[in-house]
């Protein structure tokens, strides 16, 4: 708590940077005519929220227009008063965050005294942009199936967005998409992206709507161009309310996966326990803020709890004191202190005779370490137990134990100081917690999976408005987005190098003991290193809003200063790999752990971080809009945006660059790394986006939208420690090349342990493996991507609360970018077979720069379009009932599918990868309905309360329901008896078209034995490309299985009290168990097809899109 308080004052001290200027706020506008049509000026309309009292007022102008902006989502109450009319009121009217609903009165003559109460419906068209988008308000969030009710599982249910490999809203890419939390950014500051730890987590029950904002922004918009991701928080009323809830899973409820035989038994506890509370500030005798200051608090904790039946191998007794006989029928293990050269100059040991180690020989450290009984014995308890001449095989059977918490609150206060200016501000705060145990360990310490990895999330608003006079208003905001996660595991700086015994080695660390080949000791992974990643983003924003006549302009700036820290995990005390009790170079000989009992290390590596990675950048942006009211049908929206990211730096100018032409210092070779110490690309000044917009309304009922729009894209990172080589450093001690003698005992210790570093701080390669040496080159011409967007929108409101909304949307995206390695073999580098086999054995020498593996160039390489066309109907909540259903037909294109790495034949020839995107979903459609059976206590029938409406009344139904085609699949080669040049991509050759790769009408045969599985593709259509050729079929050419999902919810409502409710409810996800097949194994091998096109897996596990049966307990307590 210490630590949030310290964060929220230095946010404030700093005063800096910028919200995704997506503000949390709608606006209502309309037009006020008399009997006749005229205008009617002057007319004084009062906007009221009736659930905290809170007032706004303003005036008609001289075209009889009026305008509220900046209103909390919620219920307003409108009315219109002026001297010689009857006042009107014009009641329950819905605003939703980031709508401007267009509400037009037509006052009649009469006293002022005499007032008209009209209860109209909310406006559904919207009439004053072309911005395109879905909200789904709370309400309905907490009632449909949603499960683990992270808010960005909303975006299964939003038309134009795509969920299968990430989601991508619009066609674009998964890291261009903004989320906001009250206009502040909730994704991971540096890296961005919409993930489960790296997405900035609510109390659900604590947010008023969700809103995905998909084309057309208008210009006080920015961070978005994948489209944006809004969740707005509920404030307080004037009313004390309480939500209490618990959503509970065991394994009991949970269906066995498809492709397993039998159920699994493992206990399984989940809950997903939430509270809420809000109301008025109110302390007796010092302060009623009813109508003015208002609280809400929100506290949810996910509870997961794993235990698994496991059967580990442990060393046995008769090991542990040295005896690897194993019955008589154990490898012959030999002594390593015994190494030598016979006369004939062949390398020869010692046996121990009767394969038994005295203990005397034990080294001393390993005594030590033994001496804290490190593994549990073993009990032989359903495992095989078997001891074979390799040792003992799943000898120990236990329960292992996995826990995930995952903790989030939410603390919000509102200040209406006077119908002029208002306040609030928020803190939120998300702690994630997991951890498992390994069943063979008994001693905690060397259990690295028990060692806790916490993030911790922080998002904090601050926001003021205030209005100077009915026509000029402004909102300033502050904001702080910060996550952190760490890793500190037990025995750091704990100096056990000293405690074991081991000489001269680092005691920040544990050393950790591994066998010749790397792997664990019987489940002892170690607990490995400590390391920090702390990212933040600090922002200001200031939005000025002036009325002029018909034009609304709105201009503003934002400033946003992103920042990290990061400490990379080294490991100083040493990783030891332990050998030498084999007959040299002779197989079916030695035990590594005999070697580990003895101390006889073969290999040992140090190292530890010279840095921290400490980035820093600022990002600014202008904007000025102006929403153009031409006549009471047309409305045009007119702006532009500039932007500005200040280019990569690094707080102390420590980062790496490759230079190709600058010469190395180790090789003489062109092509080097350098430390140049200052930003590594020209700034980028002309990122000027216009948006432009159109509304207009055919008639009352009826509206056409069009626009387009231009963003730019953060240029982010391409991911933590970027452009940091040369700031790690390591030192190998180890034998040398065909020396079978150990490198030294752990009695001995390494001796001393000097790295290579230079004046500068950095260390140089080691060695002559330039193959595992690699570079990074961050282009100095980059420039900020941008996507270009433009929409086109029909929308009928043809009943009291029914919408149809018909629309076209279109994107494209520019400078995307990816990192290509540019150091890769050319395919056409010869067409000599005799060099070309000299390049598959040792392609080294023929790179561009051969003293490097591999060579990233982090430039702007992507470019996608998107087309799409949408049909929506809409129910808004009436009589009980709430639905969307909407289909899209769309088509995503592209070269790469996200930031990053790209990959695919060659760098050289980077249009053999434009295809369908990996994500592209040509079909989907998604239907959610919510409905309040009209039976019991306040609904149309059984209204009278009693038994009755205990049995009969209070039902409420919901269902989900998602068809959407598969995925694209790309083809790869396996088993090829011709050879490929290294580092170039191979794809199959087709003996046919498309259409004969697909096996006609499918159907999976045996699906628990993997043998007897159909493939659904045919082997046959395809073929081993000749020799050093790249193959002829293309990416993403046919699609994956598609996908059915079905959810349901039945809930029961029992009233206590006048206003006390207990909701009792039961979800069932995939309520069909129809499998949703995940893509199967497209890699081509046509000598031993194996698992070819054969479904092993199922996506969605559990919890998520298109997962297996599972059934949901939810009890509700609120007033």
């Amino acid at each position: 708590m210490l630590t949030s308080i310290r964060f929220l004052m230095i946010a404030v001290a700093f005063c800096t940077v910028v919200a995704h200027a997506q503000t949390a706020t709608g606006n209502i506008m309309g037009r006020v005519t008399d009997s006749t049509g005229a205008v009617v000026t002057s007319v004084e309309v009062t906007a009221l929220n009736p659930a905290t009292g809170v007032t706004s007022r303003t005036v008609t102008d001289e075209t009889g227009l009026y305008r509220f902006f900046y209103l909390a989502p919620a219920t307003y109450n409108l009315t219109f008063t002026k001297p010689g009319f009857s006042t009107l009121q014009r009641t329950a009217i819905v605003l939703r965050s980031n709508d401007t609903l267009t509400v037009d009165v037509q006052l009649a003559v009469g006293n002022v005294v005499e007032q008209v109460e009209v209860t109209g419906t909310t406006p559904l068209l919207e009439t004053a942009t072309a911005t395109t988008g879905t909200v789904l308000a709370g309400r309905q969030m907490n009632a449909l199936p949603i499960m683990q009710r992270y808010t960005w599982m909303t975006m299964y249910l939003m038309p134009g967005v795509t969920s299968m490999n990430g989601f991508h809203i619009a066609g674009q890419r998964d890291r261009g998409i903004g989320y906001s939390m009250d206009g502040i950014p909730g994704t991971e500051p540096v890296r961005g992206g919409v993930a489960t730890n790296r997405i900035m987590s609510t109390t659900q029950n604590a947010i008023e709507e969700i809103k995905i904002v998909t084309t057309v922004m208008p210009a006080d918009q920015g961070h978005s161009a994948g489209g944006m991701l809004s969740a707005t928080y509920k404030s307080g009323t004037n009313q004390l309310h309480f939500e209490g809830e618990d959503r509970y899973i065991n394994d009991q409820l949970l269906h066995r996966a498809y492709f397993n035989l039998e159920r699994s038994n493992n206990p399984l506890k989940y809950h997903e326990l939430s509270a809420l509370v809000s109301g008025p500030v109110y302390l007796p005798k010092l302060y009623d803020g009813r109508n003015k200051t208002f609280f809400l608090f929100g506290w949810s904790r996910h509870h997961e709890k794993y235990d698994q039946q496991l059967f580990a191998t442990v060393p046995t007794r008769e090991m542990l004191n040295g005896d690897f006989s194993f019955g008589g029928i154990g490898l012959p293990i030999y002594d390593p202190a015994t190494t030598r050269q016979d006369a004939s100059g062949t390398w020869v040991r010692d046996p121990f005779p009767g394969n038994v180690i005295p203990r005397n020989r034990f080294d001393p450290a390993v005594e030590k370490f033994l001496s804290n009984n490190p593994w549990n014995a073993p009990n032989n308890l359903g495992g095989s137990g078997l001891i074979t001449r390799f040792g003992p095989d799943l000898n120990y059977g236990g329960t292992s134990k996995y826990r995930s918490y995952r903790s989030r609150y939410d603390v919000k206060i509102d200040q209406h100081f006077s119908e002029k200016n208002r306040l609030f501000g928020r803190f939120s705060h998300v702690k994630n917690r997991a951890r498992g145990t390994n069943i063979a360990l008994n001693w905690e310490l060397l259990d690295g999976g028990f060692v806790l990895q916490p993030s911790d999330q922080i998002n904090m608003v601050v926001s003021d408005t205030h209005m100077f006079s009915p026509s000029v208003i402004n909102e300033i905001r502050l904001g702080a987005n910060r996550r952190k996660e760490s890793r500190t595991p037990p025995g750091v700086n704990e100096n056990w190098g000293q405690k074991l015994g081991i000489p001269g080695i680092s005691g920040e660390t544990f050393p950790s003991f591994f066998n010749s080949s790397g792997s664990a000791f019987y489940g002892a992974t170690m607990p490995g290193a400590d390391f920090y990643q702390v990212t933040e983003n600090f922002v200001l924003q200031d939005n000025l809003t002036v009325v002029r006549g018909r034009h609304s302009f709105k201009t503003g700036y934002e400033l946003m200063r992103t920042r990290a820290n990061t400490r990379a995990a080294s490991l100083p005390a040493g990783v030891y790999r332990f050998g030498g009790t084999n007959l040299p170079f002779t197989p079916n000989t030695g035990n590594d752990f005999a070697a580990f009992l003895l101390g006889s290390v073969v290999r040992a590596d140090f190292n530890t971080a010279l840095a921290n990675w400490l980035p820093r950048w600022w990002s600014h942006a202008f904007y000025l809009q102006d929403d153009f009211t031409v006549s009471p049908r047309l409305t045009l929206n007119a702006g532009v945006r500039w932007s500005y990211e200040s280019p990569f730096n690094t707080k102390y100018g420590q980062h790496s660059q490759f230079d190709p032409t600058a010469t190395d210092p180790l090789t003489g070779g062109m092509g080097a790394i350098t430390h140049p110490g200052n930003a590594l690309a020209n700034n980028d000044f002309n990122n000027f986006q216009p948006r432009l917009g159109a509304a207009f309304r055919i008639s009352d009922k009826m509206v056409l939208r069009g626009g387009f729009g231009m963003t730019f894209i953060d240029l982010f990172t391409a991911g933590l420690d970027q452009n940091f080589e040369e700031y790690f450093t390591g030192v190998t001690v180890q034998q040398p090349s065909g020396d079978p003698r150990p490198a030294f005992f752990l009695r001995q210790g390494p001796g001393p342990i000097r790295y290579n570093i230079n004046p500068d701080g950095t260390s140089p390669f080691v060695g002559s493996n330039y193959g595992s040496r690699s570079a990074s080159w961050y282009d100095p011409k980059m420039r900020s991507p941008y996507v270009m967007n433009w929409n086109a929108t029909y929308q009928w409101q043809f009943a009291q609360s029914w919408l149809l909304d018909l629309s076209y949307q279109g994107s494209g995206g520019v400078g995307l970018l990816n990192a290509w390695n540019i150091n890769a073999i050319h395919p056409d580098i010869s067409s000599d077979r005799a060099v070309l086999d000299r390049i598959f054995q040792n392609a080294q020498p023929y790179r561009p720069f051969p003293h490097f593996g591999t060579v990233n160039l982090w430039s702007n390489f992507g470019h996608n379009t998107f087309h799409s066309g949408t049909v929506k109907l809409e129910k808004r909540f009436s009589h009980g009932l709430t639905m969307t259903t909407f289909y899209t037909r769309s088509k995503a294109i592209n070269d790469a599918d996200n930031d990053g790495g790209a990959g695919g034949i060659t760098y050289y020839n980077r249009r053999l990868e434009k295809a369908r995107a990996g994500y592209d979903l040509a079909n989907r459609s998604v239907t959610y309905v919510t409905y309040e059976l009209p039976f019991g206590h306040g609904r149309k029938w059984l209204n009278s309360g009693g038994a009755k409406d205990w049995f009969l009344g209070g039902w409420n139904l919901s269902w989900i329901q998602t068809f959407q085609s598969g995925t694209p699949i790309t083809f790869t080669v396996a088993g090829s008896p011709n050879r490929y040049l290294p580092t170039v991509g191979v794809r199959p050759n087709l003996t046919g078209t498309y259409d004969n790769i697909k096996v006609d009408n499918w159907e999976i045969g045996d699906r628990f034995n993997n043998n007897l599985k159909n493939a659904m593709w045919h082997i046959n259509a395809f073929a081993y490309p000749a020799a050093y050729t790249t193959g002829a079929a293309g990416r993403n050419i046919i699609e994956g299985p598609g996908l059915i999902w079905s959810q349901t919810s039945i809930a029961k409502v029992l009233r206590f009290a006048e206003k006390v409710n207990l909701d009792l409810r039961f979800d069932v996800n995939n309520v069909f168990k129809r499998p949703n097949f995940s893509n199967p194994s497209a890699a081509a091998n046509l000598t031993a097809p194996g698992l070819f096109g054969k479904p092993t897996g199922t996506v969605g596990g559990w919890c998520c899109l298109g997962g297996q049966f599972t059934a949901t307990f939810v009890a509700r307590l609120w007033f």
